[in-house]
């Protein structure tokens, strides 16, 4: 897996486990209700909870290889811009008013962080 593949990743599995926590919240309510026999929802309950806890499990890992990946730069402004940008999911427009550069800036240093990954992970 590539850089940019790792970082982004992480905002995939985090989307996953947001749909399965709202799934299961509707899930919930569903089975509240109606009768409490309803297997079926209990059974569906059941398998969205593992399926939720397995990619806190994956969202975990991922979050700290990425974290240990971004302490391996040199320079701080780029382990800022791809922590905003990849943990915290935060667009380049917002992460330009965070850091008072333009978006665009904020997409060329975005690019040199994520080749600058690349290199430490081909290393």
């Amino acid at each position: 897996m590539n850089a940019r593949e790792t970082l982004e990743n992480y905002g995939e599995l985090r989307e996953k486990a947001e749909t399965k926590a709202r799934e299961i919240m509707l899930c919930k309510r569903q089975l509240a209700r109606e009768a409490a026999s309803e297997s079926h929802l209990k059974t569906r309950l059941s398998r969205l909870t593992r399926e939720q806890k397995s990619l806190q499990r994956q969202l975990l890992r991922r979050q700290k290889q990425i974290e240990h990946l971004l302490s391996l730069l040199q320079e701080e402004q780029l382990r800022r811009i791809l922590a905003l940008r990849y943990l915290s999911l935060l667009s380049y427009e917002q992460i330009g008013q965070a850091l008072h550069f333009s978006s665009r800036h904020i997409y060329r240093l975005h690019v040199r962080g994520v080749m600058a990954l690349q290199k430490i992970l081909e290393a």
